[in-house]
């Protein structure tokens, strides 16, 4: 609804604009979200060239006892509520794809990445967008089956990559969990990581692995409820890291001649991939 009350007074339909504002304010009144509601009458006020809003306080009674005018002060941008399920007023894309979103005084929303976009516009430097990190084949597969759920399930030995993943996830809430879990984070999209040796999926059907809830429990069971585990709508597996697997690594890092000593050594620790970037940092320009 406000998507469309910005296109209307984008085009000029001022009064479309005001009339679906009017509407947005009723919903929020009725959510006792009084505040966001007072935003949308600001915004009216403004589409009708009342610069200022003043408000009536003291009671319904008539006549000026007990009642006195203020005027409602400018509000700036600030961070918006993350309960909100909004969309970047620039970009359309929703929060759960945006990130976190700063709002404005009159209901309008904004994502880092357009805000660095508007920066370069006005003269300065464009914000840098974040890089992902570089993923794994496997890696990759885990992170394209879990980008594909509600509630999504990562598994996978100390230092398989999973924190690796989970950074790779844009748009989701990802928590790795290490103690009993007592409710899933509200969010349009959840990722949550368990650290637990990956069980054998049960039944491998046209070629995708499925895991059970009952095979779920039994592997992580110690920190997730079944509860929680029978709404898991995406599951990913990551096993532990290889010689092969880490030899992949060496060359991402940038080592291909005798990578196998360093892969050896890395090997013996008890988290080899994390171990084997611990070594190549080490080894210095």
């Amino acid at each position: 609804m406000l998507a469309e009350a910005q296109a209307a007074e984008a085009r000029g339909d001022k009064s479309q604009a005001i009339s679906l504002l009017k509407r947005a304010a009723e919903l929020y009144r009725d959510g006792q979200n009084h505040q966001r509601a007072l935003k949308m009458l600001r915004h009216i006020r403004r589409l009708e060239g009342i610069e200022e809003l003043e408000v009536l306080e003291g009671g319904n009674a008539p006549g000026p006892q007990g009642r006195r005018r203020r005027v409602i002060e400018e509000r700036g941008p600030q961070a918006a509520d993350p309960s909100l399920d909004a969309w970047c007023s620039f970009c359309c894309r929703p929060k759960a794809e945006a990130g976190p979103l700063v709002s404005g005084p009159t209901g309008s929303f904004i994502c880092a990445s357009c805000l660095g976009a508007a920066q370069g516009f006005l003269g300065g430097l464009p914000l840098p967008r974040a890089r992902s990190p570089e993923l794994l084949p496997h890696q990759q597969t885990a992170a394209e089956r879990l980008s594909r759920g509600r509630l999504g399930l990562l598994l996978g030995p100390a230092g398989s990559g999973k924190s690796t993943v989970l950074a790779a996830l844009a748009g989701a809430t990802c928590l790795e969990v290490e103690a009993l879990l007592t409710a899933v984070p509200e969010a349009p999209k959840v990722v949550l990581a368990v650290r637990a040796d990956p069980p054998a999926p049960p039944l491998v059907f046209k070629g995708q692995p499925v895991w059970d809830t009952a095979t779920l429990v039994a592997a992580c069971g110690a920190v997730l409820p079944e509860a929680v585990l029978a709404r898991v709508d995406a599951v990913a597996v990551l096993p532990a890291f290889d010689e092969p697997a880490l030899t992949a690594l060496a060359a991402r890092l940038g080592v291909t001649e005798g990578a196998e000593a360093l892969v050896a050594l890395a090997l013996k620790a008890a988290a080899p991939a994390r171990e084997l970037c611990a070594l190549v940092a080490r080894l210095g320009p």
